[in-house]
Protein backbone atom coordinates (compact mmCIF):
# COMPACT_ATOMS: atom_id res chain seq x y z
CA UNK A 1 0.00 0.00 0.00
CA UNK A 2 3.09 2.40 0.61
CA UNK A 3 3.94 1.94 -3.27
CA UNK A 4 1.05 2.72 -3.98
CA UNK A 5 0.75 6.09 -2.00
CA UNK A 6 3.74 6.81 -3.38
CA UNK A 7 3.40 6.66 -6.68
CA UNK A 8 0.14 8.80 -6.70
CA UNK A 9 1.80 12.08 -4.35
CA UNK A 10 5.02 11.29 -6.88
CA UNK A 11 2.42 11.51 -9.95
CA UNK A 12 1.09 14.65 -8.54
CA UNK A 13 4.35 15.86 -8.06
CA UNK A 14 5.12 15.33 -11.76
CA UNK A 15 2.26 16.72 -13.21
CA UNK A 16 2.73 19.95 -10.90
CA UNK A 17 6.02 20.33 -11.56
CA UNK A 18 5.50 20.08 -15.16
CA UNK A 19 2.86 22.36 -15.61
CA UNK A 20 4.32 24.57 -13.35
CA UNK A 21 7.85 24.46 -15.45
CA UNK A 22 5.77 25.45 -18.78
CA UNK A 23 3.99 28.35 -17.03
CA UNK A 24 7.08 29.57 -15.72
CA UNK A 25 8.81 29.48 -18.89
CA UNK A 26 5.65 31.64 -20.27
CA UNK A 27 6.74 34.15 -17.32
CA UNK A 28 9.87 34.25 -19.01
CA UNK A 29 8.83 34.77 -22.55
CA UNK A 30 5.61 37.05 -21.57
CA UNK A 31 6.36 38.90 -18.58
CA UNK A 32 4.07 40.56 -15.90
CA UNK A 33 4.22 43.91 -15.66
CA UNK A 34 6.55 45.17 -12.54
CA UNK A 35 3.52 46.40 -10.55
CA UNK A 36 1.70 42.71 -10.92
CA UNK A 37 0.07 41.39 -7.61
CA UNK A 38 -0.36 37.62 -8.21
CA UNK A 39 -3.17 37.84 -5.24
CA UNK A 40 -5.12 40.26 -6.60
CA UNK A 41 -7.74 38.22 -8.37
CA UNK A 42 -8.39 40.81 -10.79
CA UNK A 43 -5.01 41.43 -12.11
CA UNK A 44 -4.64 37.99 -12.49
CA UNK A 45 -8.08 37.95 -14.48
CA UNK A 46 -6.78 40.77 -16.51
CA UNK A 47 -3.14 39.15 -17.24
CA UNK A 48 -5.01 35.65 -18.44
CA UNK A 49 -7.38 37.61 -20.56
CA UNK A 50 -4.37 39.63 -22.41
CA UNK A 51 -2.13 36.24 -22.52
CA UNK A 52 -1.26 35.32 -26.68
CA UNK A 53 -3.33 32.67 -27.94
CA UNK A 54 0.14 30.47 -28.49
CA UNK A 55 0.60 30.73 -24.32
CA UNK A 56 -2.61 29.85 -23.40
CA UNK A 57 -2.32 26.68 -25.74
CA UNK A 58 1.09 25.68 -24.66
CA UNK A 59 -0.53 25.84 -20.75
CA UNK A 60 -3.40 23.71 -22.06
CA UNK A 61 -0.47 21.36 -23.36
CA UNK A 62 1.37 21.15 -20.00
CA UNK A 63 -2.23 20.42 -17.79
CA UNK A 64 -2.13 17.30 -20.40
CA UNK A 65 1.20 16.18 -20.63
CA UNK A 66 1.68 16.97 -16.83
CA UNK A 67 -1.64 14.69 -16.10
CA UNK A 68 -0.42 12.00 -19.06
CA UNK A 69 3.03 11.85 -17.11
CA UNK A 70 1.87 12.17 -13.45
CA UNK A 71 -0.73 9.18 -13.89
CA UNK A 72 2.10 7.24 -16.06
CA UNK A 73 4.58 7.88 -13.19
CA UNK A 74 1.96 6.39 -10.33
CA UNK A 75 1.04 3.61 -11.84
CA UNK A 76 5.05 2.77 -12.69
CA UNK A 77 6.06 4.06 -8.97
CA UNK A 78 3.26 1.80 -7.24
CA UNK A 79 4.68 -0.92 -9.14
CA UNK A 80 0.75 -2.59 -10.23
CA UNK A 81 -0.81 -3.37 -13.16
CA UNK A 82 -4.05 -1.57 -11.60
CA UNK A 83 -5.02 1.73 -13.29
CA UNK A 84 -6.47 3.67 -9.97
CA UNK A 85 -3.83 4.87 -8.58
CA UNK A 86 -2.97 7.06 -12.17
CA UNK A 87 -6.40 7.92 -12.23
CA UNK A 88 -6.66 9.19 -9.05
CA UNK A 89 -3.58 11.58 -9.82
CA UNK A 90 -5.73 12.70 -12.83
CA UNK A 91 -9.08 13.44 -10.87
CA UNK A 92 -6.69 15.20 -8.68
CA UNK A 93 -5.41 17.72 -11.98
CA UNK A 94 -8.91 17.94 -13.10
CA UNK A 95 -10.18 18.93 -9.37
CA UNK A 96 -7.42 21.61 -9.93
CA UNK A 97 -8.13 22.46 -13.04
CA UNK A 98 -11.96 22.97 -12.32
CA UNK A 99 -11.09 25.32 -9.14
CA UNK A 100 -8.75 26.96 -11.67
CA UNK A 101 -11.19 27.70 -14.36
CA UNK A 102 -13.77 28.47 -12.11
CA UNK A 103 -11.59 31.49 -10.09
CA UNK A 104 -10.00 32.65 -13.64
CA UNK A 105 -11.92 33.32 -16.07
CA UNK A 106 -10.40 31.37 -19.22
CA UNK A 107 -11.31 31.12 -22.87
CA UNK A 108 -14.57 28.88 -23.32
CA UNK A 109 -12.68 26.69 -25.96
CA UNK A 110 -10.06 26.07 -23.17
CA UNK A 111 -12.57 24.89 -20.76
CA UNK A 112 -14.03 22.74 -22.66
CA UNK A 113 -11.06 21.33 -24.20
CA UNK A 114 -9.14 20.93 -20.41
CA UNK A 115 -12.06 19.33 -19.17
CA UNK A 116 -12.35 16.51 -21.85
CA UNK A 117 -8.30 16.00 -22.53
CA UNK A 118 -7.88 16.07 -19.07
CA UNK A 119 -9.48 12.62 -18.41
CA UNK A 120 -8.18 11.54 -21.66
CA UNK A 121 -4.56 12.03 -20.91
CA UNK A 122 -5.27 10.69 -17.47
CA UNK A 123 -6.55 7.35 -18.34
CA UNK A 124 -4.09 6.82 -21.50
CA UNK A 125 -0.72 7.74 -18.66
CA UNK A 126 -2.09 5.02 -16.78
CA UNK A 127 -3.07 2.55 -19.31
CA UNK A 128 0.54 2.95 -20.30
CA UNK A 129 1.91 3.14 -16.36
CA UNK A 130 0.21 -0.38 -16.13
CA UNK A 131 1.51 -1.61 -19.52
CA UNK A 132 4.98 -1.20 -18.37
CA UNK A 133 4.60 -2.16 -14.67
CA UNK A 134 2.81 -5.56 -16.49
CA UNK A 135 6.17 -5.67 -18.11
CA UNK A 136 8.67 -5.18 -15.34
CA UNK A 137 6.44 -7.36 -12.99
CA UNK A 138 6.24 -10.51 -15.64
CA UNK A 139 10.13 -9.95 -16.77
Amino acid sequence: MGRIVGGIVLGIVVAVALVFAIEWVIGLIVPAPADFNMRDPEQVRARVAGMPMWAILLVLVGWVVGTGLGSWAAVRIARTTKMWPGLVVGAIVLLSTLYNVMTIPHPIWFVAISLVAIPIASWVGARRGRASAAISVGG
